[in-house]
């Protein structure tokens, strides 16, 4: 019983310290503002983000198939430049994605439902014009939830805790108050830890 209340103890200390952290660096952004500096090129600049995620699990058989859904991201950015050109962007976003069966082979139920992350991209970016840049970078994914809407047995245990990405896109409007931005992000972590 007191191993189980520590244990409790110790969640709830965890989450506490992701919300300072999270509410940190959020003053820090709202308090960042964009500003040019004498040579011409901008300053640090930080704000909110939001995002829909068009997702679909890429499954290494042919007996399932996975359809393209939507899920949603809420997050912060920071973004500092190292010229006028380039700069170095990273963002901490609270992604929800959603996954369903198209079809599948068998009697098995696999995973159909929600996973939740903290994501944290690191993007590089290049401003080729003046309402134009392309960028590109990583992206490493911590999984907090899932939510199986299919039944099966999945749980969180069967997905690995944390992954990583590859992504590029491209943003409309980068000096603007308001931005515009497209991602495409390639997973490189194998999420389940059983081979199906």
């Amino acid at each position: 019983c007191w191993m189980k209340s520590n244990q409790n103890k110790i969640m709830k200390m965890k989450k506490f310290s992701s919300l300072l952290l999270l509410v940190a660096t959020l003053m820090v952004a709202m308090t960042s503002m964009a500003q040019t500096t004498k040579t011409g090129k901008p300053g640090i600049s930080g704000g909110l983000l939001g995002a829909l995620n068009y997702t679909q699990f890429r499954t290494n058989t042919s007996n399932i198939d996975y359809k393209n859904d939507l899920g949603w991201a809420a997050g912060l950015y920071l973004n500092i430049p190292l010229s006028t050109k380039w700069s170095l962007e990273a963002q901490g976003q609270w992604s929800t994605l959603k996954y369903n069966v198209k079809s599948q082979v068998g009697t098995i139920k696999q995973f159909a439902g929600t996973m939740q992350y903290q994501s944290y991209p690191i993007l590089l970016k290049y401003q080729t014009s003046k309402n134009f840049a392309l960028l590109g970078g990583v992206q490493v994914d911590f999984l907090n939830t899932i939510k199986n809407d299919a039944g099966g047995g999945y749980y969180k245990r069967n997905f690995i805790a944390n992954s990583n990405a590859a992504t590029v896109g491209f943003e409309l409007f980068p000096t603007k108050t308001v931005q515009i931005y497209g991602r495409y992000i390639y997973g490189l972590s194998d999420m389940k830890y059983d081979q199906n």
